[in-house]
């Protein structure tokens, strides 16, 4: 592996922990110094605004946070420590998957679409897929740990904006000068994510990493708590079926990942909050009671959500599905050919379709690369391949309920983990202190 940008050069020259340059204080580049702490901003606030799809070009799917993470890539470029191999000997397995899937949804898109549409749709695939992956492998555990923290710190605050904005505005208010998902008619909340489905997303991926960070001791109680709360009630907010049951299935995975520890520390304070609060009569957001708790109560899941429009574009994906097996019908080119004109709400069948055999065998290539991963991580260092399983299984539920997922908030918190397992397990790590 590469040499790690490290984060233990932020110090100030002459500081106690200054002693990661291996030189005198006095003999410090103070230009480097500076490069290396504006690139250590940079990829901060890369993290911290992974989720805030608010802050996008225009109607693009080019955010802030984007720019920030292809500043981060050039200036590791720049400096060499750019990593071209993030999964190690498997790398070359990884871009074998990524080619077969783009070069499937290539061959239909010549046959039967728009070149200029799988430009733009791959050129993203590749920035999500792998330019990430490199850009977090460069870095060291310390500043992947400070990363995760300000990702966590990123869907908190989102949370906390969307819940007081929600006590004040509608979606009348907010569709024109924030987003149209910010609120929506019905009262969700997609707060700085744009979109309620998306924001119970982020408060999955969210959820997920800071019980890592907190069973890990990488955070304090002052750190953990708030932000728990702040995640639960927007995620509650969001009134996102999907969202409310990737965050519990990621908690458990956690939890038994981390054997009784996590069972003292998360599980069981986590099951008496939340008893106690139902039975107690604590208010619930009217979205979240309509749309999830009643389908959690009775078992219907037409109650929740669009589940029943869902369901008619599966159908039909399923029908349309063998004449498109050898040769797909390019890159958003289901939408036309669906009766409904839309895409089918499903990674998989999507892919497929527009694909064919060869694409959607790529995109297994990538995910069976990453459970590989994480289940090897996870025989050594469980917590770290807890989380990475968890992570994926956020990623994984909701490929089975979203189109195409190129969106870079999808895949950051991914890397993140497989960066982490990775200089967990590639020899002595320093000390990690507990952070405030």
């Amino acid at each position: 592996m590469d040499r790690a940008f490290s984060s233990f050069g932020t110090a100030s020259p002459g500081r106690a922990d200054a002693g990661d340059y291996r030189i005198a204080p006095q003999h410090v580049d103070m230009a480097a110094w500076r490069m290396q702490r504006w690139l250590r901003i940079i990829l901060l606030g890369a993290a911290f605004l992974a989720t805030w799809r608010v802050f996008r070009w225009g109607w693009t799917n080019l955010t802030a946070s984007d720019f920030l993470l292809m500043l981060a890539g050039l200036a590791l470029l720049a400096k060499g420590r750019l990593t071209a191999r993030p999964f190690g000997q498997l790398s070359s397995l990884w871009l074998w998957g990524f080619a077969a899937m783009t070069g499937g949804l290539l061959l239909g898109t010549l046959v039967n679409g728009d070149p200029a549409r799988w430009i733009i749709g791959s050129s993203q695939y590749f920035f999500a897929l792998i330019f990430v992956p490199m850009v977090f492998a460069s870095l060291d555990r310390q500043l992947l740990l400070q990363c995760m923290k300000a990702f966590v710190l990123g869907v908190a605050l989102s949370q906390v904006i969307g819940i007081i904005s929600a006590q004040f505005f509608d979606y009348q208010d907010t569709y024109l000068t924030v987003d149209n998902g910010f609120i929506t008619p019905n009262g969700r909340v997609g707060a700085m994510s744009g979109e309620a489905n998306l924001n119970g997303a982020a408060c999955a991926f969210g959820m997920a990493m800071l019980a890592y960070l907190h069973l890990s001791r990488s955070v304090t109680v002052w750190f953990a708590v708030p932000c728990a709360i702040a995640i639960a009630w927007g995620l509650l907010m969001s009134a996102s079926f999907t969202g409310f049951s990737a965050t519990t299935i990621a908690l458990i995975v956690i939890i038994l990942a981390s054997g009784p520890r996590g069972t003292l520390r998360i599980g069981a304070p986590l099951v008496l909050a939340a008893s106690g609060y139902i039975l107690l009569g604590g208010p619930m957001p009217e979205a979240f009671s309509e749309r999830v708790f009643g389908a959690l109560a009775t078992g219907d899941l037409r109650i929740a959500g669009t589940y029943v429009d869902r369901t008619q574009l599966i159908e039909e994906a399923w029908a349309i599905l063998d004449g498109n097996l050898l040769i797909g019908l390019g890159f958003d080119g289901y939408r036309k050919a669906s009766s409904l004109g839309m895409p089918v709400h499903n990674l998989f069948l999507l892919v497929t379709n527009e694909g064919g055999l060869l694409a959607i065998f790529g995109l297994f290539t990538l995910l069976a690369i990453l459970f590989v991963w994480f289940v090897g991580t996870y025989r050594q260092y469980r917590l770290e391949g807890g989380v990475g399983l968890a992570v994926l299984g956020v990623f994984v539920i909701y490929a089975m309920a979203i189109p195409h997922m190129y969106t870079r908030m999808w895949t950051i918190p991914i890397f993140l983990c497989v960066a982490l397992a990775a200089q967990t397990r590639s020899g002595p790590q320093p000390r990690i202190a507990a952070a405030s």
